[in-house]
């Protein structure tokens, strides 16, 4: 018996690392991603290569949670509603789109379109959803999910804040906003989607979580 949860002590240890590991590469490549549209376009620019990467994390991060929702046995109101919560990140990041084919600022109609078919959904069985999520937290997945959306909504929007850039880049003798703009954006840009993509990367960690209780 000992022999055999020392084996099984074994594998889990090799798991582990396999998926630390695997965690790393991903990681690594997809810092490359922004590396290639910097050296490609000296910017991350709207529609390049970066933004492509975020929006395949969002839709694999959704369709993952959609799937444990639909056929896990835990967590299934927990589960439709993270898959909700990219559905509104996708969005979000088509906002062009949606503004090309209908008017500025569409996205947000959307959006808000969701989020009432969602809470209509949901009305009836508050109680029960309020149960399962205090279950919810208690899941390593939860940390995850929480670290990226912390990262998502607050760090990526304090290292974009424009204020933050004018202020490192006052000290260039050059003359008008405009001018200023022009220095400071690519950084700003870089600066801003890299975290986003590592914000998305670790939301995408939360979706193939291998060490999550739910089944």
């Amino acid at each position: 018996m000992k022999k055999l949860v020392f084996n099984n002590d074994i594998i889990y240890i090799l798991k582990t690392f396999f998926f630390i590991l695997f965690y790393i590469l991903f990681s690594m490549l997809l810092i490359t991603v922004v590396l290639i549209d910097v050296t490609t376009n000296k910017n991350v620019i709207e529609g390049g290569l970066t933004e492509k990467i975020q929006i395949l994390l969002i839709v694999g991060s959704g369709f993952l949670y959609a799937i444990q929702a639909i056929k896990g046995k835990d967590f299934k109101r927990c589960n439709s509603l993270v898959a909700v919560l990219f559905s509104l990140f996708f969005v979000r990041e088509l906002d062009a789109f949606f503004d090309n084919i209908f008017f500025h600022g569409a996205w947000f109609y959307v959006v808000l379109e969701i989020l009432l078919l969602t809470f209509l959904y949901f009305y009836g069985n508050f109680k029960g959803v309020l149960r399962e999520f205090v279950k919810y937290t208690q899941t390593p997945r939860f940390v995850l999910l929480v670290s990226g959306l912390i990262s998502l909504i607050f760090l990526c929007r304090l290292i974009g804040y424009k204020e933050l850039w004018k202020e490192l880049f006052l000290n260039i003798p050059i003359d008008g906003i405009s001018e200023y703009e022009k220095h400071y954006r690519p950084f700003k840009n870089v600066a801003e989607e890299a975290s986003e993509i590592i914000a998305y990367l670790i939301l995408f960690f939360s979706a193939i979580n291998p060490f999550s209780n739910e089944k």
